[in-house]
C-alpha cells in the first residue's frame, strides 16, 4: 500500500516558525478568493510538467529577491525577544552564523553544504542549481519545487534572513507523512538533506505521473478526498481532471475544507488542512494560474498535435508527450510487431541538434525525395522547428522565430503548422501568434524562403484580423489550396494559387461569405480529395455543429453534417471538433471528436449517403471502451487497412484502430497523456 510521503499537515499560510518566532504571509499582487479553488483541477498538466518554465539564474535571481538580505550574522533583534536573533538563536541551539538559501551550497552526493560559514565543498552546486537540476531530471516545473519548498519546510524558508539548519533537512516534506502522535509529521532520517529533499520530490512526482496506478489518487476519475488526516472529520468525491492535480494528492492526500478556503490567509478550524491549498494559492500569488487559458483555442486538445504518415512503407505517429514536453514518434516493428517509441526532439541529451524545449505541441509531416519531414511549435521559445530523416538519421534546425533561425525574423511563431508538396517543394504554413498572422514558408533549390501571407496590411491576403490559427493544405489540380480559421471574425478563409499567384475569400461564416451564413466557424478543418471535389470538414463553434462544404463544377456548397436535428446525421451534440478524413475504399473515411459525450464520432460517405456511428468511447460504440476518447484523431489509409490513431483522455493513452475485412480493432499503445 502507498503510504503519502508529503508532510500535509496543517501548515497554514500563518506559519508559527520557531526560528523566526513570528507570523507571515507571503504578498499578493490581487487578492484571491477560495471560491476560486478548485479541488479537481489545482494545477493544469501543461504547467506543472514545464521543466523549462526557469532557468538557473531566474531562479537564483527569485531567491535573491525573496531575501534582499541575510542577516549571517543575526544582528538584528529577535523576534522572539532575548535579544538579538544571535542570541536567541543560541539559546535554542542553532547560534549564529546563518546561511539563507539564496547562499546555500551542497553537495549533493555527500551531504556536505557551507551553512554556518563553512567553506563550500568541492562538488557542491547552489540551491538554484540543486532545483534546476532536479526539474530537469524528472521533466517537473522548478516553480512547483519551489512553491513546494515553501509550504513543506519548516517556516518561511525562502524568504528567511536566518534559516536554521533544521530548516534545511526536511525542505520538501519527503518521507515525512503524517503518522506521528496527533497527525503530526514523522520524518524519516534517510531521506534528510536539502539535495535529498528536492530531488527525490521531484522524482516522486515523476512516478506518480509514469504509473498512476500504482497510488491512491487516478485522474479522469471521481475521487474521494478526506479533509485532514482526522478521518472522522470525513471529506468528499472529487473527479480529479489531469494527472498533475492527482498528484498533488498523492503527494498530500487532503482537501481544503469550507473554513480553510473561506479564511485563505489564515487557519480554519479543527477539521482543516492547507498543504494543497497553500500550493495553489502561493503559486498563483508568485508565478501566476495555475490553469492555462479558458479560451478553448489554446488547450492542447484543440491543437494539431498528432499526425501520421507513411514512410518506407512503415507508418509513423508523431504527437506531442506533455508530461515529457518532448516530441515524440510511435512506430511498430515490422518484423516483431512491437511498438517502439522514440524521443524526437525537446531533450538535448539525446545531442544531433536536438534541444531543451517544450516541443511538438503542434506538428505536421509529409515525405519529399525518400526523407522524412516533420514541423512542429516549440512553445518555450516561440519558434517553429524543422527535423527531416534521411539515410543518414535524424537532422534538425530552427525555421521560423528568432535572429537565429533560417528566416533571422524574431517572433512567437509556428503554431499549428501544415504542410503539403507541389512540384517538389515543400509548402509550409503556420500561425504567428505575437501578430495574428498566417506564414508561409517554402522550401526549393535555392533554400528557404518566408512571407506573410494573410493577417496584416502588408500580407499578401491584405485582411487585418487575427487569422491563421487553424489551418488544412493539399494540393488540387497542380496549385496550393489552403483553408484556415480567421479567429478575428470567426470565419473560414479560402487561399489559393494559380498561375497567376494568390487569391484569398471568406468561404464561410459571414453574409458575405461564399456560404453566406453567419456564425463563428472554421475551427480545426480538415480536407481530402475525392475524384475531382474537394471535400472539406470543420467545426461551427458557435452551433457545435460539424460543417461540410465540398466543390464541383457547379461552384461550393455547405451542409451541417452533424450536431444538431437539422443535420444529416440529425444528432443533437456538440461535435465536430478535432476532425480528420481520408478517402478509402472508394469512399469519405470521417472522424472527429463529439464533445458533449466525450465519443470519437465516424461518419463515411458512399453511393448510398452518409453513414454515422459511435465508433469509441463509450459501452454501446464499436469500440466499447467507457471513457473521453477520440480528441486529436488523425487517419491515414495503410496496406488495405485504414490506421487511426487517437487521445483517450481518461485513461491517457494513445488509442490504435484500424480497419480491415474483418471489421474494427482497437488497442492502446501506451500511457501517453497530453492533457
Amino acid at each position: 500500500m502507498h503510504i503519502p510521503l508529503g508532510r500535509l499537515a496543517a501548515m497554514a499560510v500563518l506559519i508559527f516558525q520557531s526560528g523566526l518566532g513570528g507570523l507571515f504571509w507571503f504578498g499578493s499582487a490581487q487578492a484571491l478568493s477560495g471560491s476560486d479553488f478548485r479541488p479537481g483541477r489545482i494545477i493544469d498538466n501543461a504547467i506543472f510538467y514545464n521543466r523549462s518554465a526557469m532557468s538557473v539564474d531566474q531562479i537564483q535571481q527569485f531567491l535573491n529577491a525573496r531575501v534582499p538580505v541575510c542577516d549571517t550574522n543575526g544582528t538584528k533583534p529577535s523576534e522572539n525577544g532575548g535579544g538579538t536573533r544571535a542570541q536567541y538563536g543560541a539559546s535554542q541551539g542553532y547560534p549564529a552564523p546563518y546561511t539563507c538559501v539564496r547562499d546555500y551550497w551542497q553537495n549533493p552526493t555527500t551531504g556536505e553544504d557551507n551553512y554556518g560559514g563553512k567553506p563550500t565543498p568541492a562538488g557542491a552546486q547552489s540551491a538554484a542549481q540543486i532545483i534546476w537540476n532536479a526539474a530537469q531530471q524528472y521533466n517537473v516545473n522548478p516553480q512547483v519545487l519551489l512553491v513546494l519548498i515553501q509550504k513543506e519546510a519548516i517556516g518561511n524558508i525562502l524568504g528567511d534572513e536566518w534559516p536554521w539548519p533544521n530548516q534545511y533537512r526536511t525542505a520538501t516534506g519527503f518521507g515525512c507523512p503524517d503518522n506521528g502522535p496527533n497527525n503530526t509529521a514523522n520524518c524519516n532520517a534517510q531521506y534528510y538533506g536539502f539535495a535529498n529533499q528536492v530531488t527525490l520530490a521531484a522524482k516522486q512526482f515523476r512516478l506518480y505521473a509514469n504509473n498512476p496506478g500504482n497510488y491512491n489518487f487516478l485522474p479522469s476519475t471521481t475521487n474521494f478526498i478526506q479533509w485532514s488526516p482526522n478521518a472522522s472529520c470525513g471529506g468528499a468525491n472529487v473527479y480529479i481532471e489531469n494527472q498533475a492535480t492527482a498528484s498533488l494528492y498523492d503527494y498530500t492526500p487532503y482537501q481544503p475544507n469550507q473554513a480553510a478556503l473561506k479564511n485563505l490567509y489564515a487557519t480554519g478550524d479543527g477539521c482543516s488542512a492547507y498543504g494543497n491549498r497553500n500550493f495553489w494559492r502561493i503559486f498563483t500569488e508568485w508565478f501566476g494560474n495555475t490553469t492555462e487559458s479558458a479560451d478553448e483555442l489554446d488547450r492542447p486538445d484543440s491543437q494539431r498535435s498528432l499526425q501520421t504518415v507513411e514512410f518506407n512503407s512503415q507508418i509513423y505517429t508523431f504527437y506531442y508527450d506533455s508530461f515529457q514536453r518532448v516530441l515524440r514518434v510511435a512506430t511498430q516493428n515490422i518484423s516483431t510487431g512491437v511498438w517502439e517509441y522514440t524521443v524526437i526532439d525537446g531533450s538535448s541529451k539525446d545531442a544531433g541538434g536536438r534541444i531543451d524545449a517544450s516541443l511538438g505541441s503542434g506538428v505536421t509531416v509529409t515525405t519529399l525525395a525518400n526523407s522524412l519531414q516533420v514541423y512542429y511549435y516549440d512553445k518555450t521559445n516561440g519558434d517553429l522547428r524543422h527535423g527531416w530523416k534521411d539515410s543518414n538519421g535524424w537532422h534538425f534546425e530552427t525555421l521560423d522565430g528568432d535572429a537565429g533561425s533560417i528566416s533571422h525574423q524574431s517572433g512567437d511563431v509556428g503554431a499549428n503548422p501544415s504542410v503539403t508538396t507541389l512540384n517538389g517543394s515543400i509548402q509550409l504554413f503556420y500561425y504567428d501568434r505575437g501578430q495574428g498572422n498566417m506564414r508561409h514558408a517554402w522550401a526549393d533549390a535555392t533554400g528557404w524562403h518566408f512571407e506573410n501571407l494573410d493577417g496584416d496590411a502588408g500580407s499578401l491576403g491584405h485582411l487585418t484580423t487575427d487569422t491563421g490559427l487553424y489551418s488544412t493544405v493539399s494540393t488540387f489540380a497542380g496549385f496550393v489550396q489552403l483553408y484556415y480559421y480567421d479567429r478575428g471574425q470567426g470565419n473560414l478563409r479560402h487561399a489559393w494559387t494559380d498561375a497567376t499567384g494568390w487569391h484569398f475569400e471568406n468561404l464561410d461564416g459571414d453574409v458575405g461569405s461564399i456560404a453566406r451564413q453567419s456564425g463563428d466557424v472554421g475551427l480545426s478543418p480538415s480536407m481530402t480529395i475525392v475524384g475531382s471535389s474537394i471535400q472539406l470538414f470543420y467545426y461551427d463553434r458557435g452551433q457545435g455543429n460539424l460543417r461540410h462544404a465540398w466543390s464541383d463544377a457547379t461552384g461550393w456548397h455547405f451542409e451541417n453534417l452533424d450536431g444538431d436535428v437539422g443535420s444529416i446525421a440529425r444528432l443533437s451534440g456538440d461535435v465536430g471538433i478535432n476532425s480528420s478524413v481520408s478517402s478509402f475504399g472508394g469512399s469519405i473515411q470521417l472522424f472527429y471528436y463529439d464533445r458533449g459525450q466525450g465519443n470519437l464520432r465516424h461518419a463515411w460517405a458512399n453511393t448510398t449517403g452518409w453513414h454515422f456511428e459511435d465508433l469509441d468511447g463509450t459501452p454501446g460504440s464499436i469500440g466499447r471502451r467507457n471513457g473521453d476518447t477520440g480528441v486529436g484523431s488523425t487517419v491515414t489509409p495503410f496496406s488495405n487497412s485504414l490506421q487511426l490513431y487517437y487521445y483517450d483522455r481518461t485513461s491517457g493513452n494513445l488509442r490504435h484502430s484500424w480497419s480491415d475485412t474483418t471489421g474494427w480493432h482497437f488497442e492502446d499503445l501506451g500511457p501517453l497523456v497530453i492533457y
